[in-house]
């Protein structure tokens, strides 16, 4: 009975901890208070994608949705006012890079990838200037895959395309790490041990082992469980050392040492089993309770920088438990650590919590069957934990699957970007696995990698040191521009004026320059590729001047992990099939000019006689000798770039991310990656990205070659065709130019807009094209719940059958967060 009350009597006390050791005791109320300091400087910022799906191949465009969210309550964040949006290829290089304008912590934004864009693993990486102060292991960091047939059928995963081909060198290189619960083993108590099994690419091993004393005595077994984790448990006895011997997949076999047991300590455990609740368990061996009777242990919990729980208590008896209800916590990662009496952090558990607390989304339609073309309608109903309605911001992905599988385990997913991967350091295999049908098993697994994961997004010795955390990185509400102002010897200019001017956006600001001669404008709300016009003068009103510009810094790619490999003939013929789609698709959607045939530079069909306007030509065929002709009252149409003016409008010629690609060569590299059309400005090749730096109403004439008898005279240069572009009198295309002392025009790389997703719509009395053979359906970023929780959307269906799937993600104003797929069959 004694025994009883004690443990009720401790549990009470731990249930209560908070209201009487926050305000009593100084080494529980110091350490709240130190947390809440330090979370208050450094609030945490996390990111999620909401992707359109995971797999894409060359000509497609990857669409997102980004919801960045501040604290411990997971609301829209309104701290950083630019999200960075980056595609990285298999060498760890940016292909891409996006900055894009947040609005109360959502934006959204696209990659279009080239007809000739390389195939493999790539990774999307997105983050704010203020997130790279807790560096790279915090960023939203995702594997996908482009052009790749690997996941076909839905059944494999990105891991089964980075199998080691030789499975002896991989099992040479494969690497165990040991992991106590609460941090040390300690002599005379029994612990729960983890283990993670890598190989030399940092994705799990399955590895089976044996644990033995210095006398070679079996005290354990061991085998992996869920990726490369298991656990065993084990007593560590006093003046012995432990080993493993390993016993990889292919057979062979090393030994490791585990790590040496304490003299005297703690152990922490926490059983996450309950459904409701989690068992607290602190123990203390003999040696410890010997040497310190009557001291005080701490116990805290906290998550996202906010303390749920704390107690204390004296060290009279060597083991204390406690049952602490689960809803005390919100879901996601929670921090548990023991701290001595003076404070000291001794052990520390973290745990995965699962809660009620999240959206519930509910999708219906009335649709009763699924046709090629056809109409389908959507309600969407949202409600919260608590089954009221609730008004947020989401998005909606609808997908072919079976021309585009998804692999849900290794999904990004909002509950797994938010909740896990935000939290914890290194790679997650399989993130989604833990979310997709949580059961038992899924918790149990889960807690494996809690166990093993690395977690150092708040720790307390740092935090207890009472240093505020140095802000590196500050929140960016707009871009900025920055250079200095020297003389042309290379003297620094203090005081100077310095304005900046961009005439299409009708913007101009002025600064002065500091001590050293630095200037800076800070939140530049430019559109992408915007020019730039910087003016500076001395003091004087001199302008024999010298401006540089300091390009921006972005924060270094970390390694991938993931490599794949060649790809098979299957993924060939997908190729050749998804581009026959694009051909008789794009039959539709193209203007169709007339025919211009030149004869000897007589007067053409269309009335124009190019032998007369085209005197200025840059054609080495001759003015007009071209497969087609544009001139400048046929360019000029009051669009954003060159591009979107010439799109459409040019015969067998398509753009991608604004780069030029004619059909015919794509027809050609149907095995390959197809090459873009030369552009050649003023008869100077210019490279193809740099297409929208002309100002269309710049442009004189664009002459099309794409036949041999026209490309022949540029020789391998123009192999995939060319355009010819010749600018007005004057008019000329640079990233940087000094035109007189003083001034200096500059290519400043803003907010990038993002494109609207196109889908066709098709009525009663069309039939649907079979051409339209797309892979993303729908795809939109910004639908918005009204009061009562509702919103609706619709859509055609393509002219392909197919499961198709349904994905909406999301969150309200509270920063709950939900997801919902539906699936539907089209006949």
């Amino acid at each position: 009975m004694n025994k009883i009350f004690k443990l009720l009597a401790l549990f009470t006390l731990l249930i209560t901890c908070t209201t009487v050791y926050a305000q009593n005791d100084s080494v529980i109320n110091h350490n709240i208070k130190a947390l809440q300091k330090y979370a208050s400087l450094d609030p945490v910022e996390k990111v999620h994608l909401h992707l359109d799906r995971q797999l894409y191949f060359p000509g497609d465009t990857i669409w997102f949705k980004a919801y960045v969210v501040l604290g411990e309550y997971h609301k829209l964040s309104a701290l950083s006012g630019i999200l960075y949006v980056e595609l990285i290829n298999e060498k760890d290089s940016v292909v891409n890079r996006l900055s894009l304008s947040m609005v109360t912590g959502v934006c959204n934004g696209d990659f279009a990838l080239p007809y000739n864009f390389e195939t493999g693993t790539f990774r999307l990486r997105a983050y704010t200037n203020w997130m790279c102060g807790a560096g790279p292991d915090y960023f939203y960091d995702q594997a996908l895959i482009v052009g790749k047939a690997s996941t076909f059928g839905g059944a494999s995963s990105l891991r089964a395309i980075t199998a080691t081909k030789n499975l002896q060198q991989a099992a040479a290189k494969v690497d165990v790490q040991f992991f106590p619960e609460g941090g040390d083993l300690v002599n005379g108590l029994r612990s729960k041990v983890a283990f993670k099994a890598l190989n030399q690419n940092g994705l799990s091993e399955e590895v089976n082992g044996v644990v033995t004393d210095m006398e070679g005595n079996e005290v354990a077994t061991f085998g992996t469980q869920h990726l490369g984790m298991g656990l065993f448990p084990l007593t560590p006895q006093s003046g012995k050392k432990y080993q493993a011997k390993i016993t990889c997949a292919d057979g062979s076999t090393f030994n490791t040492p585990l790590p040496v047991a304490k003299n005297a300590g703690f152990t922490l455990s926490v059983n996450n089993n309950m459904s409701d609740s989690l068992f607290i368990k602190v123990a203390a061996n003999d040696e410890l309770v010997k040497n310190n009777q009557d001291t005080a242990f701490y116990l805290l919990a906290q998550s996202d920088g906010k303390c749920y729980f704390a107690a204390g208590r004296k060290l009279e008896n060597k083991v204390f438990t406690a049952v602490i209800p689960k809803n005390r916590f919100p879901s996601g990662v929670v921090q548990f650590t023991l701290f001595s009496q003076a404070g000291e952090p001794l052990n520390e558990r973290i745990v995965f919590i699962r809660n009620d607390d999240n959206l519930n989304l509910a999708l219906s339609t009335e649709n009763q069957s699924f046709s090629k073309g056809g109409n389908v309608k959507f309600n969407l109903g949202v409600k919260t934990g608590r089954d009221s309605a609730a008004t947020g911001t989401f998005s909606v992905a609808v997908i072919n699957e079976t021309k585009a599988p998804v692999n849900e385990q290794d999904e990004s997913t909002i509950f797994a970007d938010l909740l896990l991967k935000s939290e914890l350091g290194g790679y997650i295999e399989k993130p989604n696995y833990y979310f997709i049908n949580p059961d038992d098993q899924t918790r149990a697994d889960l807690d494996l990698l809690m166990l093993t994961q690395g977690y150092h997004r708040f720790e307390w010795k740092k935090i207890l040191s009472g240093n505020n955390p140095e802000i590196t990185y500050k929140p960016e509400v707009g871009l900025s521009l920055s250079g200095k102002l020297t003389t042309l010897a290379g003297k620094p200019i203090p005081k100077a004026p310095i304005f900046v001017t961009n005439l299409k956006a009708h913007f101009e600001a002025d600064t002065l320059t500091d001590e050293n001669g630095n200037f800076s404008f800070s939140n530049l709300g430019m559109p992408d590729t915007a020019k730039l016009v910087v003016n500076g003068k001395k003091a004087n009103g001199g302008n024999n001047v010298k401006i540089s510009i300091t390009p921006p810094t972005f924060p270094q790619v970390t390694k991938n992990l993931i490599r794949t490999e060649n790809e098979p003939e299957e993924f060939k013929a997908e190729i050749k099939k998804n581009y026959e789609a694009f051909q008789q698709d794009s039959v539709g959607h193209v203007i169709q000019l007339k025919e211009v045939s030149i004869k000897q530079h007589k007067s053409l069909g269309s009335g124009h006689d190019y032998s007369v306007t085209l005197k200025s030509s840059t054609n080495l065929n001759g003015p007009g000798m071209a497969d087609q002709v544009l001139l400048a009252d046929q360019v000029y149409m009051g669009c954003a770039s060159l591009a979107d003016c010439l799109q459409g409008r040019l015969q067998g010629v398509t753009f991608t991310g604004g780069v030029p690609y004619s059909l015919k060569a794509i027809a050609r590299h149907l095995m390959g990656p197809a090459k873009p059309m030369a552009i050649y400005v003023n008869g100077a090749i210019t490279p193809a990205d740099m297409l929208n730096d002309i100002n269309p109403g710049d442009v004189h004439s664009i002459e099309v070659l794409t036949s041999a008898m026209f490309t022949n005279l540029y020789g391998t240069d123009a192999t995939a065709g060319a355009l010819i572009i010749t600018l007005k009198n004057g008019s000329e295309i640079s990233n940087q130019t000094i035109p007189s002392p003083g001034l200096l025009t500059y290519k400043f790389k803003g907010f990038y807009k993002a494109r609207v997703f196109y889908s066709p719509k098709y009525d009663a009395n069309n039939t649907v094209s079979m051409a339209d053979q797309r892979k993303t359906i729908f795809w939109e970023p910004n639908i918005i719940t009204d009061e009562n929780g509702k919103a609706t959307f619709e859509y055609f269906n393509a002219g392909s059958r197919g499961d198709y799937r349904v994905v909406v993600e999301g969150i309200d104003g509270n920063g709950n967060i939900g997801r919902q797929v539906f699936r539907y069959k089209v006949e």
